[in-house]
Formats: C-alpha cells, sequence, structure tokens
C-alpha cells in the first residue's frame, strides 16, 4: 500500500460583513505602500518596497484577511520594484553614451511610464476591493497569497515501519 499523502485543510474565508472597518483598512493601506516614496518625495524604487516589508511584518498578525492582502501588495510590489531599478540604472548606462541617449531615455521612458500606470491602476483596484472586505486574485502571487493564509496542511499519520498492511 503507497503511504498516505499529506492533505490540506482549508480555513474559512472570512465573508465581507463578517470583517472589521479596522481589518479592512489595513487591507486597504496594504496596496498604498507604493506611494511611500512618492510621499517623501523620492523616486527611487525601493523606499516603496521597503515600506511594503515593513507595514507587512507590523499588520501580518491582525487576520487572515489583511495578511493576505499584505502579502499580496508586497509580492506584487517586488517585480515592479526590480524592474523600476533596472530602468533607472539603464538611465545611468545610457547618460555614458549620450549618441544613443535620445532613443534610450524615450524606450525607458514610455516603458517605466506603462508599467506604474498600470501597476497604479491595478493597486488602487485591489485597494477597493479589500476596503469593502472583498478578495482579488492577482496571477500568479494571488494563488500563493491564498495559500498560505487559507489553506493548511493537515498532519500526516504516520505509520511505523514494518507495520502491517491497514485493514487486516
Amino acid at each position: 500500500m503507497p503511504p498516505k499523502k499529506m492533505t490540506e485543510s482549508v480555513v474559512d474565508i472570512p465573508q465581507p460583513m463578517n470583517i472589521g472597518a479596522d481589518q479592512k483598512n489595513a487591507a486597504m493601506g496594504a496596496y498604498f505602500m507604493m506611494f511611500a516614496s512618492w510621499a517623501i518625495g523620492l523616486p527611487l524604487p525601493f523606499f516603496g518596497l521597503i515600506a511594503s516589508i515593513i507595514y507587512y511584518f507590523i499588520n501580518r498578525a491582525q487576520s487572515p484577511f489583511v495578511r493576505f492582502h499584505a502579502q499580496q501588495a508586497l509580492l506584487f510590489h517586488i517585480p515592479i520594484s526590480v524592474i523600476n531599478a533596472a530602468l533607472v540604472i539603464w538611465f545611468f548606462i545610457a547618460l555614458s553614451f549620450p549618441k544613443m541617449l535620445g532613443t534610450v531615455l524615450a524606450v525607458g521612458a514610455i516603458c517605466t511610464a506603462v508599467l506604474n500606470i498600470v501597476y497604479v491602476i491595478l493597486s488602487i483596484i485591489a485597494a477597493l476591493y479589500a476596503k469593502h472586505g472583498r478578495f482579488i486574485y492577482f496571477p500568479l502571487i494571488g494563488r500563493m497569497s491564498y495559500r498560505s493564509n487559507f489553506v493548511r496542511p493537515a498532519r500526516a499519520r504516520t505509520l511505523p515501519k514494518n507495520s502491517p498492511p491497514e485493514g487486516l
């Protein structure tokens, strides 16, 4: 008989009417950490990421609802920050090649603008969902956040070695 597989148990997902206003506000706030670097007037991409990390660790103990949104916002923020940092580095490299500077800066500016506009729009939509006690699942990271906050592995029953098969 093959060994028993580890089963999973799903934790109940909270319904909007069972979530307090403070939890809804905390979940909503997770998506606004992207504005942290803008609020202090610095266009450096990693200040918002650092704010998102701090926000996650401060608010993760409130409830699975808040932890889900804080984790999803953090996971959403990581690739955006890396891409923005790469574009900032690309800008400084382009400064050393004056003949290509115009083309490189135009492509970099368009890429940065489109990426950040999409990021801001998705973050505002997700914040509105969180404010109303709802869930929104971003591709890939939404599933990861859901599994880490609402799916728990059940304890596997281990059989001692050389035990007889069950049912005999």
